[in-house]
């Protein structure tokens, strides 16, 4: 299981009671409302704990999949209705049920911290839209073979890849699963960093404090490491966010001030390292269609989602969406995919022109 639902499930699970000691929610059947309060915030993981409960939520018919309504003192959120945090891609907010109570969160981030919420807030649910999150649930229930004899290849089965869309040079950028994290696919996507002759590493997955376990898993990994030439850092996904913004902003100065070939890498490959790998992209000139042709590749090699499949422009729109972010909710198009990253580069992470050069100095031809 991932660290950061790992941790979210264990504070789930602490106060998992809570909500039913003191359930006081009510329910308005005539306006489809759902009235309670906040009773805990975990300021740690950054988890809400409501005093509604699931027999609230059956009296208005409320089931995952949909996409709720939730206030919190005013401060007022589309939230979609899942069974576990791991149901929403890293960097979405999130309502789920456990123990009697209504827990909302952010997945890869702190809810509480980044929304300001406290305990004794009001709480007030609606339904926004039936089953207006069940596409993307079902993408996020999609699984996985977990044996090399399934995937055609051993790149396909490390997720392992060069990214050579827009002006990116050949052997200049790779992305990867974790290639030093002792699981099955570990030892290809190894190999396979070795054959690229990779030189610099970002690791957006996890923070320093790990990279001593992961050294003893590759020793290409540790070398790089020890000689200042592996990043680690954890991304998080909330590109509006601190941690992200100031994450990503040490990414792009390493990658400009570092050694080809790089390779980007978190545990799967997928989530943070596709939006890392869509920004680098995007400020090398690539078109949106080359930016999700290159997310949907992991999709390929994992769950055999390609561009037939009945799921696939629910899962190319998980990348879209994280663009739009960086837009602040502009339309991206190939047209400005490309100037609305550069902009969010430039003065949401506060890159500086100078770096944006050597980058792509490192990155071109």
């Amino acid at each position: 299981m991932k660290p950061h639902l790992y941790m979210l499930l264990v504070a789930t699970l602490a106060l998992g009671s809570v909500a039913g000691a003191i359930h006081a929610a009510n329910v308005d059947l005539e306006s489809g409302t759902i009235f309670g309060s906040c009773v805990y915030v975990d300021a740690k993981y950054g988890s809400a704990q409501s005093d509604i409960s699931p027999a609230d939520f059956a009296q208005l018919d409320l089931e995952p999949g949909d996409l709720l309504a939730i206030t919190f003192d005013g401060i007022s959120l589309q939230v979609p209705y899942v069974y576990i945090p791991g149901d929403v891609p890293p960097g979405s907010l999130l309502a789920f049920q456990y123990g009697g109570g209504l827990f909302v969160g952010l997945q890869y981030g702190n809810f509480v911290v980044e929304y300001g919420i406290e305990a004794g807030m009001s709480v007030e649910v609606t339904l926004l839209e039936k089953g207006g999150y069940a596409a993307e649930l079902a993408v996020q229930h999609l699984e996985r073979p977990t044996d090399r004899a399934s995937y055609e290849s051993d790149e396909a089965y490390a997720n392992f890849r060069m990214i050579s869309c827009g002006t990116i040079a050949e052997n200049r950028l790779y992305r990867s699963c974790h290639p030093a994290s002792g699981d099955s696919r570990s030892p290809y996507a190894a190999a396979l960093m070795t054959d690229a002759a990779i030189r610099t590493v970002v690791n957006v997955g996890e923070s320093p404090d790990g990279l001593e376990s992961a050294y003893s898993y590759n020793s290409l990994y540790r070398a790089l490491g020890l000689g200042g030439k592996v990043l680690a850092l954890d991304l998080g996904l909330v590109v509006e966010g601190q941690i992200f913004r100031e994450g990503a902003k040490r990414a792009v100065e390493f990658i400009a001030m570092g050694e080809a070939p790089f390779l980007i890498h978190c545990w799967e490959g997928k989530d943070r390292t596709g939006v890392l790998a869509a920004i680098l992209e995007a400020l090398l000139g690539a078109s949106l269609e080359e930016i999700v042709a290159d997310y949907m590749t992991t999709y390929s090699n994992y769950y055999g989602i390609t561009a037939n499949h009945a799921l696939y422009e629910d899962t190319a729109g998980l990348i879209v969406s994280k663009l739009e972010e960086m837009g602040q909710g502009e339309t991206v198009t190939s047209e400005n995919v490309n100037a609305v990253v550069e902009r969010y580069v430039l003065e949401e992470l506060g890159v500086s022109e100078d770096v944006l050069a050597l980058l792509r100095a490192v990155l071109e031809p």
